[in-house]
C-alpha cells in the first residue's frame, strides 16, 4: 500500500487464511506519534 500523509485512514482485505499481518509505521517527525487502531472481523 502506497501511503499518504494526507490520508487518515485505510481498510485492507485479506483472505482468511491469512495468520499474520505486520504493520509498520514511522512517524514523518520523531515529535510525532503514530497510532494504529485494528478492527478484526
Amino acid at each position: 500500500i502506497s501511503f499518504s500523509k494526507k490520508t487518515t485512514k485505510y481498510d485492507v482485505y485479506v483472505a482468511s487464511t491469512v495468520s499474520n499481518l505486520t504493520i509498520k509505521a514511522k512517524p514523518e517527525d520523531e515529535d510525532y506519534t503514530v497510532t494504529i487502531d485494528l478492527l478484526l472481523n
